[in-house]
């Protein structure tokens, strides 16, 4: 088969985790690459993962520095992306907090969808 490195790299990643079942399922149409994370200077990719994580309500993995130095992180269910002043804010429901946190997508630098497993929790 004719596939980009990320087609291959996806169809690897399936056959890996056991997913193909079929030899229909090797046909170059079904196999789509799937970006699970984008970092640093990467807005459009950060953008197109919380879009999707909101539109799917997928859970999320956030890293973002703080003053002093260090990072914080939050793992939670994206609830929506918000502009202000141009710039777009990811709102996030952390599972371990009873309200929502809301981080500046530049300032994400690191955001990771969360893949569930597809026979349930």
């Amino acid at each position: 088969m004719k596939l980009t490195k990320p087609e291959r790299d996806e169809l690897l990643a399936r056959i890996e985790r056991r997913l193909v079942l079929s030899e229909a399922q090797l046909e170059a149409s079904s196999v789509r690459y799937e970006k699970l994370e984008a970092r640093g200077l990467d807005y459009a990719g950060k953008a197109a993962i919380a879009k999707q994580a909101v539109d799917s309500g997928h859970l999320i993995e956030i890293f973002w520095p703080v003053a002093g130095g260090g990072q914080s992180n939050a793992v939670g269910i994206a609830e929506g992306l918000e502009k202000k002043d141009g710039d777009s804010i990811l709102v996030i429901k952390p599972r371990d907090l009873e309200e929502s946190i809301r981080v500046p997508l530049r300032k994400i630098s690191l955001l990771r969808r969360i893949k569930q497993s597809i026979f349930g929790e």
